[in-house]
């Protein structure tokens, strides 16, 4: 399982989320050369995930040909995912 979304996973509130995420996005920019921001990296919050979502789905449409650049997208897409997800959880609750 991706460890993102096992942390994600286990977040008890939606502030735990948002900063599980914007702690995700840090690193990325911290470790990736390429790291490109497509919303706030400070994720505080539904409407910011939204909005990378949207930036990833713009950014992989450019990267069709390109497998690496993709890979990281999708492992990006799966964190967001993951995240609305717990926050709908959190919700409902």
């Amino acid at each position: 399982m991706n460890p993102i979304v096992a942390a994600i996973d286990a977040c008890l509130t939606a502030r735990e989320v948002f900063d599980t995420l914007s702690r995700f996005f840090s690193w990325l920019n911290k470790t990736r050369s390429d790291f490109r921001a497509y919303g706030p990296m400070r994720i505080e919050s539904a409407r910011d995930i939204v909005t990378w979502r949207a930036g990833l789905s713009v950014a992989a449409r450019g990267h069709l040909r390109n497998k690496r650049p993709l890979d990281d997208l999708t492992y990006m897409a799966e964190v967001l995912t993951a995240a609305l997800r717990r926050l709908e959880a959190l919700g409902k609750r």
